[in-house]
């Protein structure tokens, strides 16, 4: 498996690897770009992209995905994706709030 590491000028760093097993895809390749923050899917991308100057590869990763039928074009700000998600996720009842409970009798 081919795999690269990239930085951006912002200091993120990118590791970037080309996937070949997909079971149910027209497509025989990828690139897989994964951060702390966000994992990308290439689908379209050149011949020896493990040779590309780190600029270009990282302009790949960032560049804009063509909207699907169904998918908002904006789909990958993680801005807006993340704190959406984490806003509807309710916490857990702590184990401290149980034991405060009365307890129903024997």
């Amino acid at each position: 498996m081919k795999e690269r590491q990239v930085k951006e000028s912002d200091g993120r760093r990118w590791l970037v690897r080309e996937e070949s097993r997909f079971m149910f895809s027209e497509q025989t390749s990828c690139l897989i770009a994964s951060s702390e923050q966000a994992i990308r899917r290439i689908w379209s991308y050149p011949a020896g992209w493990e040779t590309l100057p780190d600029a270009r590869l990282v302009d790949l990763i960032n560049a804009p995905v063509p909207c699907r039928k169904g998918v908002p074009a904006d789909s990958r700000d993680e801005s807006r994706t993340a704190p959406s998600i984490a806003g509807r996720v309710s916490s857990p009842p702590s184990r401290d709030a149980d034991l405060d409970r009365p307890r129903p009798p024997d």
